[in-house]
């Protein structure tokens, strides 16, 4: 990337990911040929269900050099592309995020602040509902990328949205999201030289470790008004407790359009 040539592309693995509404019938994914990457996820009164799994073969033949990870959504027009790229340790955050302010349109991402962000799932169910109003023609926002900053909030309040899940001049990490489709012709090859070309910081595989390193959970708790949940603090054991957090970040992420 610009200003860091010694940093080498990290690989990311190809994950294809399935937003399905509640009443779609999905088969036990538990054979010997599957891997499940994530449980069911569901909230009592969401309108989604998430089911994220990949064969493991599927997992080696798209291994990449590449910084960028392309990932299909179901259920969405095919035409419509989502590329992602992590960035850790990002040195011109406040560049990236006077360019959005300029409505740069060489700019037009989604630039999400990884602190906020719990898994792989949060960003991809967010891309999933912006591309939907983006193709009923119900955005509330003036484009899909600003679209998929508010619908990760649980509010409705767009410029709040922006300041709490938007990069911000301080902003460490970033996970960067571009969609294309027909009117947004960009190539893979385009959008990742681009990002090569403009942003300065550290490749990191698009995963759910990763993004655990960045995570800030006391203030996700607070944006998703996760605090003073007795039963949720009385679970011991971390693994079990950032799952049901992520399960209930979802439903409120759902509930904001219910």
């Amino acid at each position: 990337m610009a200003g860091n040539p010694a940093i080498a592309p990290c690989p990311s693995k190809f994950i294809s990911s399935q937003v399905l509404p509640r009443d779609t019938f999905r088969p036990d994914h538990t054979s010997a040929s599957q891997t499940r990457h994530s449980q069911l996820r569901s909230h009592p009164s969401s309108h989604l269900i998430l089911d994220i799994f990949v064969p493991p073969s599927t997992l080696a033949a798209n291994m990449s050099s590449s910084i960028i990870e392309t990932i299909p959504i179901d259920h969405v027009p095919a035409d419509h592309v989502v590329h992602v790229a992590f960035v850790k340790e990002i040195e011109n955050a406040a560049f990236l995020h006077q360019q959005l302010l300029d409505r740069n349109a060489d700019f037009e991402y989604a630039l999400i602040d990884a602190s906020v962000a719990v898994s792989r799932t949060h960003i991809l169910a967010a891309a999933f509902k912006a591309v939907t109003a983006k193709v009923d023609g119900s955005l509330k926002t003036p484009n899909v990328h600003s679209e998929l900053v508010a619908s990760l909030s649980s509010a409705n309040n767009i410029a709040e949205a922006y300041r709490r899940y938007g990069i911000s001049p301080s902003t460490k990490d970033v996970i960067v999201v571009k969609i294309t489709s027909p009117s947004g012709p960009p190539s893979a090859q385009d959008v990742e030289q681009h990002l090569k070309d403009n942003f300065q910081g550290t490749p990191t595989p698009f995963t759910d470790e990763s993004i655990a390193t960045s995570t800030d959970w006391a203030k996700v708790r607070k944006y998703y008004k996760l605090n003073g949940l007795a039963w949720l603090d009385a679970i011991k054991d971390e693994a079990e407790r950032r799952e049901q957090l992520e399960t209930l970040v979802l439903g409120a992420m759902a509930l904001r359009t219910a």
